[in-house]
């Protein structure tokens, strides 16, 4: 997840407005992690 993790941060960093956005794509995927027994 490595990939998606650079992805959000390189938003946050371009707009102070995807911040909202990257707080949410990371609660979904901290959501599916939890559910998916962490499968890393």
């Amino acid at each position: 997840m490595s990939i998606l993790q650079h992805d959000i941060m390189a938003q946050t960093q371009g707009n102070t407005k995807a911040k909202a956005s990257t707080l949410a794509k990371v609660s979904i995927v901290a959501a599916l992690t939890l559910w998916g027994g962490g499968g890393n």
